[in-house]
C-alpha cells in the first residue's frame, strides 16, 4: 500500500477473517523460509524470477503486518467481550511473529541474489572455480 491508499479499517464482525489472514500468513512465511534455507545449499536451482517474486511478496506483506498492528489497536480501544479479547490477543501474537518472519524472509532472498542459475550461467570458468573453493565445494 503506497500513501495515496487510504486504509479501510475494519469492523469486529471481521475479527475471524483477520485471524485467518494473519495465521495464514504466518504458516506461509514459516514454509517459505524453510524452502529458502533449503535452496542456500542449491542456490543455482533458483531463478531471479523466483526471487524477484518472494521479495514483492514479501515487501508488501510487511506493509499488511503494518496494517494488521493499526487495526489490533483500533480494535482494542473499544469494549470487547472476553472471547473477542482472547482472539484480538492471538492475532497479535500471531502478527508480531510474522514482522520478524517477513524479514527473514526478504535477508534470505538478498542472500540468493547473485547466486541463482542466470547469475551461474554468466560466470566466467575462473569465477565459478573460485565460488566453488570459496562455497567448499570444489572436489578434487
Amino acid at each position: 500500500m503506497d500513501d495515496r491508499h487510504e486504509v479501510n479499517w475494519q469492523p469486529l464482525s471481521m475479527v475471524p477473517t483477520i485471524s485467518d489472514m494473519v495465521a495464514d500468513a504466518l504458516a506461509d512465511s514459516r514454509e517459505h523460509v524453510l524452502t529458502l534455507m533449503a535452496a542456500l545449499d542449491r542456490p543455482y536451482s533458483l531463478a531471479d524470477e523466483d526471487l524477484d517474486r518472494s521479495h514483492r511478496v514479501y515487501t508488501e506483506q510487511l506493509e499488511f503486518v503494518a496494517i494488521y498492528t493499526g487495526q489490533i489497536a483500533r480494535w482494542r480501544a473499544v469494549e470487547l467481550s472476553p472471547d473477542q479479547r482472547q482472539v484480538i490477543d492471538r492475532i497479535d501474537a500471531d502478527n508480531a511473529e510474522l514482522l520478524p518472519l517477513t524479514w527473514q524472509v526478504l535477508a534470505i532472498v538478498e542472500t540468493l541474489r547473485g547466486l541463482t542459475i542466470e547469475a551461474v550461467m554468466k560466470m566466467t570458468d575462473l569465477e565459478l572455480g573460485l565460488d566453488a573453493l570459496a562455497r567448499g565445494t570444489a572436489k578434487p
